[in-house]
């Protein structure tokens, strides 16, 4: 059987139901309008709309292209592709023509490196064996009489040798102002060992070759200055101090030749000229074998 609510259970009951509605509305209320504060936008839109652009100007693109056919093929583009696809490019010929002016400049840089070196090692071997037209006392005058003895025969014996072997004349005329050998001087440029024959002469006076020969050298150095080596066999004459040299390396001269002029260079005092004679490397007073008067 069913209870009877009282009067006043029933308004309680009312007042409850009535609490309990109004306080779900307002939950549903607040729930609808909340925004979540971290929510993603939506990109598909402006996706759709780039790629419409993108589309239209390309369309645009292609309509312009089509519109200007008349300059794109026109005969004077068609003529410069023509022209530059005609190249017939060899690439292989190339690299080898590369390769070629490459091992061209390295020979030419080694052969110039070479015979700098050459010059030098010439140069060194004069200075060496010159210094002033010089050498060491016990190159050309020994310190002592047997040496003295023994040297002057070897170098007779090689003056009588160029005397009936070859024809030689003086190589110009002139005065004698240093002989042959030992030789006193307070100037340091003169040392006391003379290895040939010293002519004064006037500046720029032909120089004769002394006899028939080859021109092995034909350079500058030091000491010597402007000179030049004439040989023919195992003898060898030497011209030094020149002003010029008229005759050039491998040059073939004859006996009277003109083949430099009188000058003052190197280590020299004056215009003379340093006139020398060898026989196998051995220095020979050129009075052996010249009459200079």
């Amino acid at each position: 059987m069913e209870r009877v609510l009282s009067d006043k259970e029933k308004i309680r009951r009312a007042e409850e139901i009535y609490a309990r509605r109004k306080s779900n509305s307002s939950n549903r209320e607040r729930t609808e309008t909340t925004v979540p504060i971290n929510e993603k936008k939506n990109f598909k839109l402006l996706k759709k709309i780039l790629v419409q652009l993108l589309i239209c100007s390309l369309i645009y693109i292609i309509f312009y292209l089509i519109q200007d056919t008349n300059y794109i093929f026109s005969d004077k583009v068609i003529g410069k592709t023509n022209e530059i696809l005609s190249y017939d490019i060899n690439f292989n010929s190339l690299y080898q023509n590369a390769m070629s002016y490459i091992k061209n400049i390295k020979q030419k840089t080694d052969e110039e490196i070479k015979k700098e070196d050459i010059n030098e090692q010439e140069d060194n071997v004069e200075d060496k064996n010159y210094q002033e037209e010089t050498l060491s006392a016990s190159d050309i005058v020994v310190q002592n009489n047997e040496n003295q003895e023994e040297t002057k025969s070897q170098m007779e014996l090689d003056a009588e040798y160029i005397i009936n072997n070859y024809s030689v004349i003086k190589p110009i005329e002139g005065k004698v102002t240093s002989e042959f050998g030992k030789r006193e001087s307070t100037n340091p440029i003169i040392t006391p060992n003379h290895i040939g024959i010293d002519i004064a002469s006037n500046l720029g006076s032909q120089i004769l070759a002394a006899m028939d020969g080859k021109v092995t050298v034909a350079s500058y150095n030091s000491s010597y200055g402007n000179f030049l080596k004439i040989e023919n066999g195992e003898v060898m004459t030497v011209y030094a101090h020149c002003q010029n040299l008229i005759v050039k390396q491998n040059d073939d001269v004859k006996k009277g030749q003109v083949i430099a002029l009188v000058g003052s260079t190197g280590n020299s005092t004056g215009p003379h000229l340093h006139f020398e004679i060898r026989r196998a490397g051995r220095f020979i007073d050129p009075r052996y074998v010249i009459n200079f008067g």
